[in-house]
Formats: structure tokens, sequence, C-alpha cells
């Protein structure tokens, strides 16, 4: 029992592999020092035995309390009575070894967090201790991976696993979820609205055109990057504005460096062509007037300027998806505008917006878009009583088709019914000046919550559809790194209602009042 508690391999033993790792030390060190024990006693016999033969061929006769045996032939020296010697041996001090082991290999990790600057917490990681274990495992002899294993095979194999564990989850999330569905009818499933904002912006990234004028971008950024002279004359043309601020997206940041290279595009070239920069040895290198071309070229800017005015409508839609407020009222609404803002770009001719058009809707249509989306826009005073809008089929079939789910029991369904007109009609307290001044100015749930009071059924669902956030972003990251991603301007609803009026920016627009 004491070495299967150990965890000592024999062949009639099996280790055990759920005690404590306190209670397995402890039952090593007994066994350790039962060895040492052991091992000096039989020392010491042999020292009595070595005494008494000594002592019998110095004086000639045999050892005396010598017992014979007859039947195995061999002769143990009495241990009662042993041969007196002129100076006593000393007794050895017992010493636990497993504690010594154990603080040897302490001494190394150590030594490795030391020498590396590993930080403590590291020590934490549910993977920590199960490296020390399989260590042991291994036994003597065990070598290390190499840095270059490491940085290849390794990590090939661990992402590989990583992958296939995200692949299998992902499947059984689909199937869990169609499970709730189905137990659960009111409940509707919809993917995170930021996430496929951004696919978009990457799918429209693998352009060739701008994927060429992306990638131009980059080779002019890292280039006024790659040295603080050459940094600090830019920042001394352009006022100080910075040309990369890195986002959570790197869709985004592509997108935002390009932006404001278009908006810096003369003080560049001014840069380019002035004296103070014609006179530094950095202009006279090869590097130095490849840029100097790029940034000479029509082309490039005539690109940039059309990747800006085509991603920059999506990428207000995604600064509002990942506000710090309930966006589901305003994402369908953005997106339509999105879509007109692209088409307005390109005077209306088909060749040109459509193969973008077809982008955006592979995404909304096939993964993104859902009833409630509809029922959240038709419910957004701001959006529906607005003087240029008008309800499509498609806006009050989706708000039909998420009343049916929501509303399970048919006294609701009744009072919806009833109720919906008054809606429409604005009649009530939802027409008084207040309710009109704030469909604007106050948050659509907040609307409904202080207005909707007349139509209490719908005013209830209205709040729970009004209220529920489309991006998972805020889950994923800090605050502080999150909210990077806006800009200084306060997130209202006004200035959600704004955003969607804007239209197409100027791409000479300040990149630093409140756009992105």
């Amino acid at each position: 029992m004491k070495f299967h508690l150990a965890q000592i391999r024999n062949k009639d033993i099996v280790p055990c592999t759920e005690v404590p790792n306190d209670v397995r030390d402890h039952i090593q060190g007994i066994l350790s020092t039962h060895k040492k024990q052991k091992t000096w006693k039989r020392q010491r016999v042999e020292q009595v035995v070595n005494g008494q033969q000594n002592s019998s061929s110095a004086s000639g006769g045999a050892p005396p309390n010598r017992v014979s045996s007859e039947q195995n032939g061999s002769v143990c020296p009495s241990l009662l009575f042993p041969h007196a010697s002129p100076s006593p041996q000393p007794e050895p001090v017992v010493y636990d070894g497993q504690n010594q082991k154990q603080e040897h290999a302490d001494k190394k990790i150590a030594l490795f967090f030391f020498y590396n600057a590993i930080p403590f917490s590291a020590a934490t990681s549910t993977y920590y201790q199960q490296m020390v274990d399989a260590i042991a495992e291994c036994g003597v002899g065990y070598r290390a991976p190499s840095s270059e294993k490491l940085r290849c095979n390794l990590l090939e194999k661990v992402k590989a696993n990583v992958n296939d564990v995200h692949k299998r989850l992902r499947d059984e999330w689909q199937q869990t979820g169609k499970l709730l569905m189905d137990k659960y009818p009111s409940i509707f499933w919809s993917p995170c609205a930021s996430n496929c904002i951004t696919k978009i912006l990457e799918d429209l990234s693998k352009l060739e055109w701008v994927s060429t004028v992306l990638k131009e971008a980059t080779t002019i950024t890292k280039y006024l990057y790659s040295n603080e002279w050459i940094l600090n004359t830019v920042r001394k043309f352009t006022g100080g504005v910075e040309l990369i601020r890195p986002k959570i997206s790197r869709y985004v940041t592509n997108f935002l460096s390009l932006r404001f290279l278009v908006f810096q595009e003369n003080n560049l070239k001014h840069m380019f062509s002035h004296a103070e920069w014609l006179a530094s040895s950095a202009s006279r290198r090869p590097d130095a007037q490849l840029i100097k071309s790029m940034l000479n070229a029509e082309q490039f800017w005539s690109s940039a300027r059309e990747a800006v005015c085509v991603f920059e409508p999506l990428v207000k839609v995604l600064r509002i998806v990942q506000g710090d407020m309930p966006a589901m009222g305003y994402l369908y609404e953005g997106m339509e505008k999105a879509k007109i803002s692209i088409k307005a770009y390109y005077n209306g001719i088909v060749e040109r917006y459509l193969p973008i058009w077809d982008i955006i809707d592979r995404r909304w249509n096939m993964q993104l878009h859902s009833p409630l989306h509809a029922a959240a826009a038709f419910l957004n005073p701001s959006i529906f009583y607005g003087l240029n809008f008008k309800v499509d089929s498609r806006m009050r079939n989706g708000f039909q088709e998420a009343m049916m789910k929501i509303a399970i029991v048919e006294t609701d369904k009744v009072e919806i019914t009833k109720e919906h007109p008054l809606y429409i009609n604005a009649h009530g307290a939802l027409g008084t000046e207040f309710a009109t001044r704030g469909r604007t100015l106050n948050a659509p749930g907040d609307w409904w919550a202080g207005y909707g009071y007349e139509i209490p059924t719908l005013q209830r669902f209205a709040i729970r559809i009004l209220s529920q956030p489309c991006s998972s972003q805020w889950c994923r990251w800090n605050w502080s790194n999150f909210e990077n991603l806006h800009s200084d301007v306060d997130m209202t609803t006004e200035w959600h209602h704004q955003e969607l009026k804007g239209g197409i920016p100027e791409a000479a627009h300040d990149p630093d009042t409140g756009t992105i």
C-alpha cells in the first residue's frame, strides 16, 4: 500500500493516480528513511564481522558468541555482544533525500523563471503543474524540446489541435442552439454583428484593386515610421497627426491608416518636395525615392479615395454596433444606409456598385439578418418617424414575424394587433411634444418606457427587443482597449441618428472630428 500511494512502480504494484501530492511526498520520505536505516544497519553488521575476524586472526582463536547454522552453512555474528572497538563509529545522520531532491528541483525552476524574466503569474497556469508531471513521468534523461521544435513542430500541432477543438465545439454549439430554439420557440439566434461586419471588410479587402492599394498604403506607412527622424519630420508637416492608430480589428486598422493617408495627401506631397527633406541624406536613398514615386502616382490616390468611400459607411455601422449602448434598433437601417451611400458614390452605375453590394448581401442575408433586426428598426422611433423614412415590405414582414414568435400567449397577440395602429399613427402620448422631441434625444428603449404606457403590451415587447445588444465584442475585450475604437464623441442616440443620415464622408474630412 505504501508503494502504491508513493507512486513507486513495481511488477505487482500499480501507482495511484489520485493520491494528493503532499501525501505522496510524505510516504516517499518515510520509505526513503527506512531504506537509509537499513543500509546503515547492514554497514554496522559488516563492520562487526570484519572487526571480529581481524581480532580472531590476531589472537589465533575463534571469535566469541559465534553461532553456526548447520542447515544453511552460513555464519552470523552476534549483535548482542559486538566486538569492542578502540574508536567507536559515530552514528550516521539520517536525512530526507526526497526533500533534498525537491529543493534542488525548485531552485532550478526558480532560476529558469528569474533568468528569462518569466512572470511569476505563469506558475498559476493549469499547464504549469501538468508540464512538471509530464517531465517526471519521462524519468532521468529527458531532453527538453529545442527552441526550433517549439517554434515549428509543437506550435503547429497545438494550433491544429485548437482548430479541431474549435470546429467540434462550433458544431456542438449550433446543434445546442437548434435544440434550445426547438424547446423555447421565442428564442432568436443571431451571430455577432460586429464579427459579420468585420468579415464584410475582410471580403472587400480581398478585391484585387483594394488589396493593391492597401499593400501600397502599408508600404508607405511602414517607411514613414521606420526612422525617428523621418517620423518627426512627418509629424512636423502633418501637424502631429498619427497615421497609424492600432484598433481591435486588423481590417479597421488598415482602413484607418489608408484614410489618414488620404487626409494628409497634400501635406505628404509637400514634405517630399520641401527643401528640408531634399537636403537630407534620407531623401537620396532608394527606398525614399520609391515612396516619393508612390505618393506622386495619381492612380494610388484615386484608388485610395475610392476604398475609403466604400469602407467608411460600413465602419460607421461597426462603430455603432460596438458602442456602449444597445444598437439593435440601428443595425437594419445602418446596413441599408451603407449600401445607399456606396451606390451614391458610384453615381448609380450598376457595374461599379453591384460587386460591392453582392459582398455585403452575401454576409447579411446568409449569416446576419434576422427578423429581430427588422422589428427593432420598425420599433425605433428615430427611424420610424423620420421624415424621409419609408417602411418597406421586408421591415413590416420582419416585425410581424418577430411578434408572432415572441408573443406566445394568444391574448398578447390580440393586444399587439390592437395597439399596432396606435404606434403607426402616433396617437395619444406617442404624439405629444415631449415624445416627438424624445424620438431622437432618447434611446429607443427609454423612449418606449417613457411614452408607450398607453399601449403596454407593445411597449413591453418593444423594450425587450430594443434593449438587446447585437455584438459580443465588449464581452471579449478589456474596456480600456475596447473604447479605443471610438472617438471622443459622446455615443448618444442623437449621434447615432446623425451617423445614419450622414451619407458619404468627404475624403478630406478631418479624422479627429469624431468619424473613424
